[in-house]
Parts: C-alpha cells; sequence; structure tokens
C-alpha cells in the first residue's frame, strides 16, 4: 500500500504531460481542409450547391487569392465582376482573406500553450485550450459572415470541413485529460481522508 502511494504522485505527473500530446497532434489535423467553400446554382439553395475550393488552416493563415482560386467558377466569377463594379466598398471585404490571417496564428500560438501549459498546470492549459478551440469556430464563423457583408451570401457557402473536426476532437480529448488532471488529486485526497477516518 504505501509503495502505491508513493507511486501516484510520479503517475500523475506523467499522465498530465501526457495531455500535451493531443494538443499536438492538432497541428497534423490543420493540414486536413479546414473549410469548403461551395457555390449555390440556386440563390440560398445549399443541397445542390456545388463544392468550389478548399483550404487548410495553414492555407488561410498565409492568405488565399479567391479571384484566382476560384476562377475556374463561372457563376462565381461573374458574381464578382458585379459586385465590384457596383460596390467597390463590399469587394475589399473579399482581400481580407487575401492577407495572411493574424488570428489563426494567434490560434497556433494558443494550442502550442495549451501543449506546454500541460507539463506543469492543467488549469492554464485547459484556459489557452478553451480560448484556442472557440477562436477557431468564431474564425469560421465569420468567413460566412464575410460573403454575406459582400452580398453573396445566398451563393457562396461556407462549412467547416473534416480537418476543423478532427481539430475539435483532439483539443476535447486534450481539455477532458486537464479536467482530469485537476479533479484527481481532490479525488485521491478525499479518498485518503476517507481512509484516515475509517
Amino acid at each position: 500500500m504505501p509503495i502505491a502511494e508513493e507511486h501516484k504522485p510520479t503517475l500523475t505527473k506523467y499522465f498530465r504531460r501526457l495531455t500535451s500530446i493531443p494538443f499536438l497532434f492538432v497541428f497534423l489535423a490543420f493540414l486536413m481542409p479546414l473549410v469548403v467553400f461551395s457555390c449555390a446554382a440556386t440563390p440560398g439553395v445549399s443541397e445542390n450547391a456545388k463544392k468550389i475550393a478548399q483550404f487548410n488552416a495553414y492555407e488561410l493563415a498565409n492568405g488565399v487569392s479567391f479571384t484566382e482560386d476560384l476562377k475556374e467558377n463561372e457563376t462565381f466569377q461573374n458574381r464578382i465582376l458585379k459586385l465590384k463594379e457596383s460596390n467597390p466598398e463590399a469587394f475589399k471585404q473579399l482581400e481580407v482573406l487575401e492577407q495572411p490571417s493574424y488570428v489563426l496564428y494567434i490560434i497556433f500560438i494558443g494550442i502550442l500553450l495549451a501543449s506546454i501549459f500541460a507539463w506543469f498546470s492543467p488549469v492554464g492549459s485547459l484556459v489557452m485550450g478553451l480560448c484556442s478551440f472557440s477562436a477557431l469556430w468564431i474564425y469560421i464563423d465569420q468567413l460566412s459572415i464575410i460573403f454575406e457583408k459582400m452580398g453573396i451570401g445566398p451563393i457562396i457557402f461556407v462549412e467547416a470541413a473534416h480537418g476543423a473536426y478532427a481539430a475539435s476532437m483532439l483539443m476535447i480529448i486534450g481539455f477532458a485529460m486537464n479536467i482530469t488532471s485537476i479533479v484527481r488529486p481532490f479525488l485521491d485526497k478525499r479518498r485518503e481522508k476517507k481512509a484516515k477516518a475509517t
């Protein structure tokens, strides 16, 4: 029994350090498509929308040229040309996506910090992970808002791809491990108190 008690802190420490692994795997998940862009032939109808592009997190972070990457889609190009002529200010919204995304770089740093904090502070790791998780989904939602502001929201549909879901699942696993690392010492102390009382 004393031997088992002696090894408990060591096992807890190793488990806490293992929490960094799911967060580090998120960077591999970001190699998969993060978002998919679809173009609808009929405005507002997403059922028959045709996929026109998909980008992973690193491509979006470095900036993507929609006018170049989506030039093969005539519906999108015609809509963009009309928008550029009628409302140049709205067209500038598209330029935001063609520039490096500092939001995604901040998310990358947040996930990296979550993996580092897992070694010595599960609370810090949990907080950084939750902030990165929330920022990621807010970013994806903002992509749809950009097209709505441009007036082509009913034509272009932005959806999260499997890279976003894989990254989210890995972060959720990290959250669960962090919570376990936080709660486990309290449970052990409570168990020890009960054992002493009996």
